[in-house]
């Protein structure tokens, strides 16, 4: 009786198996920040960037289970603003302060898999973040970078 009582368990579990097979987790991935030019690294992330112009940042997304670059889905360029006030640095998105991540441009890695904007930040510390939105059924997770900042101060 015990046998036969196991030998059921033992098939329900395969045939269970067998109709609702595991589910597929989602990849992990990385989108970072890979330049700022012209820029100088300057501490916590930040950037220098001087006082003239436009500069270039250029970016890009890693599905780390194969460390290759994606070439599907968006990277969000986002930034610390507020609309009263304008651009903000990251520490007062951070805190929840006066400002709040507002996507403002979006980069289509289908077309460009290390995708560059040039901002022309009007104020002397702009907050920015990347986001990456996977393509749908793409088997990978959503992704943001460490916040930094764009310092037309130091």
């Amino acid at each position: 009786m015990l046998n036969r009582s196991l030998e059921r368990i033992l098939i329900a579990g395969v045939a269970s198996s067998v109709l609702w097979p595991a589910p597929v987790l989602a990849a992990d991935v990385e989108v970072k920040l890979l330049s700022v030019v012209p820029g100088t690294r300057s501490g916590d992330g930040d950037w220098c960037i001087g006082t003239t112009g436009a500069v270039t940042l250029t970016a890009h997304a890693i599905d780390l289970s194969t460390n290759s670059r994606i070439a599907e889905g968006e990277i969000v360029w986002q930034f610390c603003a507020n609309s009263a006030l304008g651009g903000l640095p990251k520490e007062e998105c951070r805190r929840g302060g006066m400002g709040r991540w507002m996507g403002e441009v979006r980069s289509f890695l289908n077309h460009d898999s290390t995708p560059s904007i040039q901002p022309n930040p009007r104020v002397p510390i702009l907050g920015v973040r990347l986001k990456y939105r996977p393509a749908a059924g793409s088997g990978l997770k959503t992704d943001l970078s460490p916040p930094f900042n764009l310092d037309r101060t130091c």
